[in-house]
């Protein structure tokens, strides 16, 4: 079985975005990886480099055998700070 090791991005503000593809250092060599937003593998995220909105997103890694293994990444984007003046 594949290892997959995913590290949860640093808190960001909006308007940033989150790249979900470079949370995977420490993963087993040679894995091809897919982003998903469900555990189930079924509903792909279109644009994994640019996530917007806080949640579970999942990572699956797939050797070249066809084994795979799936992790959740959590994604925090907080609201910017209103200034009052």
């Amino acid at each position: 079985m594949p290892t997959v090791v995913v590290i949860n991005p640093a808190p960001i503000c909006k308007p940033n975005t989150v790249d979900i593809t470079t949370t995977t250092t420490g993963s087993s060599a040679g894995l091809t990886f897919s982003y998903w937003n469900n555990s189930s593998a079924t509903i792909a995220i279109t644009n994994p480099t640019t996530i917007s909105v806080s949640g579970t997103y999942y990572i699956k890694g797939t050797n070249a055998s066809g084994c795979a293994t799936i992790h959740p990444v959590v994604v925090v984007i907080s609201p910017s700070p209103i200034a009052t003046i």
